[in-house]
């Protein structure tokens, strides 16, 4: 017996399928959205990772990790001595070997500070890394929203060139007074000169992003795309601790190590004695000999360097401490404007970007019917391009204010998404 769907049934196939399908899309998307994200990311950090500046940087730590292996060597060599004597017919001769010793502990206090010296060395890196990626998310930012004012400008001219045409061809059918004509000129004229600006703006900032990015062949669409998402999406976690910073560790860092080379001051000044023997030939006869030297005194200009070091380990702590509490006050402040930011830029981007696309065709609708003058329309659509930019500023702000607390977390985000350390 054959069986027929009836309506009710046929529906709710169809409508499984639909939802199938649509899941897969959505699927799809967010798949392609995230492959997007990941391409981006790992572009940027490559990127980054390539820049000259970050073999000045890493020279840099290799130079302080030599100079705290130098630290580690010990104090003292030992010298070798030697004399020969003319006396009559006897030649005297003396060979020895001596060495100063460590007697206040000065070898033990500095291998302290060599570890100390590669923490600081590691901190100091990982800090100006920080501030390289700041940067360099910072320009290409700026670049970003550089081409969209860009773009929004030349669609302004292209709308009062559009306008300026007609305007020339409804005064010749005195559809439209000399003042409107006049009137719609000196906007376009202005425009062009704002066009001008901008241009020279973003070649500018095409010069940074260039000297950032070694290559611009990249999918700008799909890019700016993954750029928005990333910034749109990102989480900032409540429990940012400005301790694990490296910013905030390397001036804890730089206190500790300098503590400890008052240390080292304190004790290389005490007096050292001197252990030496020798051999030798006095006039025929043999000659073993020890030697034992100790300094009298020392300068009472040194007896006050340990005290400046201390003073210096004083001031390099209250700088840590300062550099904590800063930091905490920063998040605190950066967090109230990030949420307030990106309030206002949702509903920017769901209301009024929508708006904005419909209200330019309504404009000029209202305008060709005569339900507006010139002088009226010019005034509006200036609103409505000023507020476009605007947008494209607030967007500018949030994305700004979004890169400063990720590098308050360490841009930890983007390590968890892209699977990339910058610090490798």
């Amino acid at each position: 017996m054959t069986r027929f769907l009836t309506l009710g049934s046929s529906q709710r196939i169809l409508n499984y399928v639909l939802a199938v399908v649509l899941s897969c899309v959505c699927a799809n998307f967010a798949y392609a959205s995230e492959q997007s994200q990941r391409q981006w990311l790992f572009w940027l950090l490559d990127s980054v990772k390539k820049h000259p500046s970050s073999d000045v940087l890493k020279n840099q730590f290799l130079s302080q990790m030599s100079d705290s292996k130098g630290l580690e060597r010990p104090l003292y060599d030992y010298e070798l001595e030697a004399e020969l004597e003319k006396n009559g017919d006897d030649n005297n001769v003396f060979v020895g070997i001596s060495k100063t010793l460590d007697w206040s502990g000065v070898h033990s206090e500095q291998l302290e500070q060599a570890k100390l010296l590669q923490i600081a060395a590691k901190q100091e890196l990982m800090a100006a890394q920080l501030n390289q990626l700041r940067e360099a998310l910072e320009v290409y930012v700026t670049w970003y929203s550089d081409r969209r004012l860009n773009s929004q400008a030349l669609l302004e001219k292209q709308q009062l060139d559009a306008l300026s045409a007609l305007v020339a061809e409804r005064a010749r059918n005195r559809d439209l007074g000399l003042v409107d004509k006049n009137m719609a000129d000196l906007v376009l004229a202005r425009k062009q000169a704002s066009i001008a600006t901008q241009q020279s703006a973003t070649l500018e900032t095409e010069y940074v992003f260039n000297q950032w990015f070694s290559s611009t062949e990249i999918n700008t669409q799909v890019f700016d795309q993954a750029l928005a998402e990333i910034f749109v999406n990102y989480v900032f976690s409540e429990d940012t601790d400005g301790l694990s910073h490296p910013g905030v560790l390397l001036a804890k860092a730089q206190w500790q190590l300098k503590l400890q080379q008052s240390s080292v001051v304190e004790k290389s000044i005490k007096t050292q004695p001197t252990l030496g023997v020798g051999v030798g030939e006095d006039e025929g006869e043999s000659v073993v000999a020890l030697r034992f030297g100790v300094p009298l005194g020392q300068s009472q200009r040194l007896k006050y360097q340990p005290i400046a070091a201390k003073q210096q380990a004083h001031a390099l702590e209250a700088h840590y401490r300062q550099a904590a509490m800063s930091f905490k006050h920063r998040v605190a402040i950066a967090q109230q404007q990030w949420r307030l930011l990106k309030t206002d830029y949702l509903r920017w981007k769901n209301t009024t970007n929508t708006l904005l696309n419909d209200s330019t065709l309504l404009l000029e609708k209202q305008w060709r019917l005569g339900d507006i003058g010139t002088a009226e329309y010019l005034r509006l659509n200036e609103e409505r391009n000023q507020t476009a930019v605007a947008g494209i500023e607030l967007e500018r702000a949030f994305f700004l204010k979004t890169i400063e607390l990720m590098y308050l977390s360490n841009f930890s985000a983007l390590y968890n998404t892209s699977d990339f350390n910058l610090f490798n």
